[in-house]
């Protein structure tokens, strides 16, 4: 069984007002910060709202731009223009990746029962940057697999 969504990333698309045209081959794996001095997002379009619909399809099926939405998740509340260009460098690797399997959630069961577990847990990618003014510092992330039959369930 495959996992595509394709409509939806078309939404996500024309939500952030991009192009089917415009399209990149790779996904933002940079630490996004604060960017203080940086210009603010002019509301073009939600910035809060396509980051819910990013959130939703990288944690259904799309789990390679699963890093790249929760760094632009945590500005949802003070976004600035930065923030909103790594929205769109994610919406122009979805065009780009939308009709290819990579990134898809292919479920092949095995015929063993067979239960597997993966656990990981990280200091937000800033282990080493040290600012007590920042509270995204000091915010622990953890994250588990667990897989039944060689599918994840959960």
């Amino acid at each position: 069984m495959t996992m595509t969504q394709e409509g939806f990333i078309y939404r996500i698309i024309k939500a952030l007002g991009l192009d089917v045209d415009q399209s990149t081959p790779r996904v933002m794996k940079a630490l996004l910060t604060k960017d203080l001095d940086g210009d603010p997002c002019h509301r073009a379009f939600a910035y809060t709202s396509v980051v819910g619909m990013l959130l939703y399809l990288a944690g259904y099926s799309r789990t390679d731009i699963a890093y790249s939405v929760s760094q632009a998740a945590r500005f949802m509340f003070s976004p600035k223009y930065s923030h909103k260009q790594a929205l769109k460098m994610i919406g122009r690797y979805l065009i780009k990746t939308r009709d290819n399997d990579k990134g898809f959630l292919v479920l092949t069961p095995m015929r063993e029962l067979n239960i597997e577990a993966y656990l990981n847990a990280n200091f937000s990618g800033l282990y080493g940057y040290k600012n007590s003014l920042d509270h995204f510092c000091i915010h622990s992330r953890s994250g588990s697999v667990i897989k039944v039959a060689s599918c994840p369930v959960l």
